[in-house]
C-alpha cells in the first residue's frame, strides 16, 4: 500500500490567501495534566483534499454528499509527461479505450517535485476546459491532480472545477504521485464526515493490486 498524502505539518503548503496550517499544545502530561491534546487550525482545503461541489457552486452539495463508493475502487495513475496544460487531445492520446472511472495525473508536477517545494508554485500543470469536458463526457466519476488546483493558476471563475463538480465528478487535489508508477490501483480517499463542508482532508492511500 502506498500512502499517496501530503504530510500535515507548520510552515506547510498552503493556497495563496488561505489559512497556515497550525497546532497548539493544548493540555500536556508534562504540565501534570492526565492527557495530551492539540488544537488544530486549517482550512478545508489543506494539504491533501476532496473539494466538494460547494466550493465553487452556490447550493452545491457538501462533503458528505460525495458517495463514499466513488472514493474507493480501481484507479488509473497516468503519467501525462511534460505537457504544461491537459488538454482533451492530450487525454485522447494517453488514454486508452478502456479506463477505470478513476484517474489520478502524475504530471510534470510531479516530475518537478513540487509538492515538496517549501514555497507555492504558480506555474503547475492542470487542467483546461475541454479536459474536465472530456473526462465528464467519458463516465470518470473521480479525477485527482499531484498539485493544488485542477484549474491552473489565476483562472477566471474556475471553470475545470465547476465543469467536473457541476457533475457530480469528485475531485481531488494534491495527491503526492512523486514515488508512484503509472498503473491501474485500488483507491482508498477518505474524507472527513464533515456535515454540508466544501472540501475536507484526505489520507489517500493506493493499493497495489499486483500480486507477490
Amino acid at each position: 500500500m502506498i500512502d499517496v498524502t501530503v504530510a500535515m505539518h507548520r510552515g506547510m503548503v498552503v493556497w495563496p490567501g488561505d489559512p497556515p496550517f497550525s497546532d497548539e499544545l493544548w493540555n500536556d502530561l508534562g504540565e501534570g495534566f492526565e492527557a495530551t491534546m492539540r488544537r488544530l487550525s486549517l482550512s478545508t482545503h489543506t494539504g491533501t483534499h476532496l473539494d466538494a461541489p460547494s466550493h465553487v457552486i452556490a447550493e452545491g452539495g457538501g462533503v458528505d454528499s460525495v458517495p463514499l463508493s466513488y472514493l474507493v475502487g480501481p484507479v488509473a495513475v497516468v503519467d501525462t509527461g511534460h505537457v504544461r496544460c491537459i488538454t482533451q487531445e492530450d487525454l485522447e492520446r494517453l488514454l486508452p479505450d478502456e479506463v477505470p472511472p478513476r484517474i489520478l495525473f502524475k504530471t510534470r508536477n510531479s516530475h518537478r517535485r513540487l509538492i515538496d517545494e517549501p514555497c507555492f508554485i504558480e506555474d503547475f500543470v492542470a487542467l483546461d476546459p475541454s479536459a474536465a469536458q472530456w473526462l465528464v463526457n467519458h463516465g470518470i466519476k473521480v479525477v485527482g491532480i499531484d498539485y493544488y488546483s485542477v484549474d491552473v493558476f489565476h483562472s477566471s471563475g474556475y471553470p475545470a472545477h465547476c465543469i467536473l463538480l457541476q457533475s457530480g465528478v469528485a475531485v481531488i487535489e494534491a495527491v503526492r504521485l512523486v514515488d508512484v508508477k503509472p498503473g491501474v490501483y485500488r483507491l482508498i480517499a477518505l474524507p472527513l464526515k464533515l456535515l454540508g463542508m466544501d472540501g475536507s482532508p484526505l489520507r489517500v492511500i493506493l493499493e497495489n493490486l499486483e500480486k507477490d
